[in-house]
């Protein structure tokens, strides 16, 4: 069974590490370091299943599944500058949710008409990813990301 998983509205709830400025006044920001966090925000699923017999697919089809729920999870990496005007780094995260749906299947129980079902269930996701960037200006960095 294919499920596809949008994750939407992630929140960052706290930051630490290594990005920090020191505490000299006259220093420059230093993307250089590592850094840990909380994120949490809201997940939903709609995913449509059919069977590979297509007679069942005809007779019996499936209902969608589709589900919803509130995760967090954590995340961190390693940011590195690359001379004046540039940073690399590599990040990632694993997030957690309760996505659950239970739909019936009609032809799991043919000929009996007995009433069984599929369950789906995602608990959790990882990502791991590189990420190229400009600055901007000290503070403001413009990156892309992918992995």
């Amino acid at each position: 069974m294919r499920r596809t998983l949008l994750c939407a509205a992630v929140l960052s709830l706290a930051a630490l590490g290594g990005m920090a400025e020191t505490a000299n006044a006259g220093s420059t920001y230093d993307w250089t370091g590592g850094y840990v966090g909380l994120q949490g925000g809201y997940s939903w699923t709609h995913s449509q299943s059919t069977y590979d017999d297509s007679d069942l697919a005809l007779y019996f089809p499936i209902a969608p599944i589709e589900a919803d729920s509130f995760g967090g999870g954590f995340e961190g990496g390693l940011n590195y500058r690359v001379g004046p005007n540039f940073v690399i780094g590599v990040e990632g995260d694993v997030s957690f949710a309760n996505l659950t749906d239970t739909i019936p299947d009609d032809a799991g129980s043919y000929p009996s008409d007995c009433c069984e079902t599929i369950t789906s269930t995602t608990d959790f996701g990882a990502n791991l990813r590189v990420r190229v960037g400009v600055l901007v200006n000290p503070r403001t960095l413009i990156f892309a990301a992918a992995g």
